[in-house]
């Protein structure tokens, strides 16, 4: 008999139960609610700690009962509401009750599907270059990438970065996501020199392999219609000459799903 039954949950008939198996707590189908409290109940003394994805189960997914970054407008900065074992993460949408001095989870998400390893808690990318490790366990390439636009399409600015790769192979060990104070709606201004403060005496520029910004707007404009005039362009030719070895990418949306395109010459 298949034992993964609603929501793909192990079914478990020990004794009789008939309780289903969410990894932190098990769910009881027949009261309906869970048979113990969240296990991080203590962060959401507003909401009872029996409920599931807050009482808004079509908004919100909860694969094993734990869960949740909030992101600070003002700051730029991610902090860890909730420790996930999801195979992703995603980032809520919060309220801040000035009484009580909390942040109380609304029903929207405000990004998902983040790969685990992207997001830290404390991570601000307001006034800090972040630099991603990627592979060997950790997040892909192209996960970081999908982040660097959702980061681009939640602030409503360009994000800028750098792909480098440690042993010179080509393959890409770091990513680097440049800190968005300064950003415009057309503008970023990512720096490469954190790569350096890493790597210090082992660094070499000719091992940047990849330049990219996004577009939030989910256009290409002149860099696609008329290169000559084109700011990207411009910008990138200047570039090319300290790193000799990087493609140059735009990261944009259509049809919701993530687009490069590759302006090197």
């Amino acid at each position: 008999m298949q034992p993964y039954k609603y929501n793909g949950k192990e079914l478990d008939r020990t004794h009789g139960l008939d309780w289903y198996d969410y990894g932190a707590r098990n769910y009881d189908a027949i009261v309906p609610m869970f048979t113990s409290i969240d296990p991080h109940c203590e962060s959401y003394y507003n909401v009872s700690p029996y409920v599931y994805c807050h009482n808004n189960p079509i908004m919100l997914i909860d694969p094993n009962g734990k869960d949740d970054y909030r992101f600070d407008d003002k700051t730029r900065t991610f902090y860890l509401m909730k420790k996930t074992d999801d195979e992703t993460d995603r980032v809520l949408n919060y309220k801040h009750d000035k009484k009580t001095d909390t942040y109380i989870a609304k029903k929207s998400v405000r990004m998902s599907n983040i790969e685990k390893g992207i997001l830290k808690d404390g991570a601000d990318y307001n006034n800090k270059n972040n630099i991603i490790s990627v592979g060997n366990g950790g997040p892909s390439v192209h996960g970081v990438k999908e982040f660097a636009l959702g980061l681009s399409e939640l602030i409503g600015k360009e994000v800028g970065g750098y792909g480098y790769s440690a042993d010179g192979s080509g393959d890409i060990s770091d990513i680097l996501i440049g800190r968005t104070i300064n950003n415009q709606y057309d503008e970023s201004n990512a720096n490469p020199n954190e790569l350096g403060k890493k790597y210090k005496e082992k660094y070499n520029p000719r091992n940047i392999v990849l330049d990219f910004h996004t577009h939030p707007e989910g256009q290409l404009g002149a860099t696609l219609e008329a290169p000559e005039i084109s700011k990207d362009v411009e910008v990138m030719r200047k570039d090319k000459v300290f790193m000799p070895n990087a493609s140059f990418l735009i990261l944009y949306r259509s049809s919701y799903e993530m687009k490069e395109y590759d302006y090197t010459e």
